[in-house]
């Protein structure tokens, strides 16, 4: 229970509105998959951060619309999250 508070409350500390993006690193592991499954009920976008195919199954099944697997792609300028960013498709919100 512990773990989806933490969750829920970082979610909420965001800022992020429903229809916004939400960048969840570990998105796949035990306080990452909560985050996820909250940020959709919220009605955020979700870009998962995980490594792995088991992980990005789990988190396109808990409903994250993008994954990125740190284990194939590790770098800051990856093309398609720039080009996001660029078009305002992405917003980076710090979490406080």
């Amino acid at each position: 229970m512990c773990g989806g508070v933490t969750a829920y409350t970082a979610l909420k500390r965001s800022e992020v509105r429903p229809g916004q993006w939400v960048v969840l690193p570990g998105a796949g592991g035990g306080l990452g998959h909560f985050a996820v499954q909250y940020a959709k009920a919220m009605g955020m976008r979700v870009i998962a951060i995980d490594g792995g195919e088991e992980k990005r199954k789990l988190c396109k099944d808990l409903g994250a619309e993008e994954f990125i697997d740190f284990t194939q792609v590790c770098r800051a300028d990856d093309a398609d999250v720039n080009s996001k960013l660029k078009a305002g498709r992405l917003k980076i919100s710090p979490l406080r």
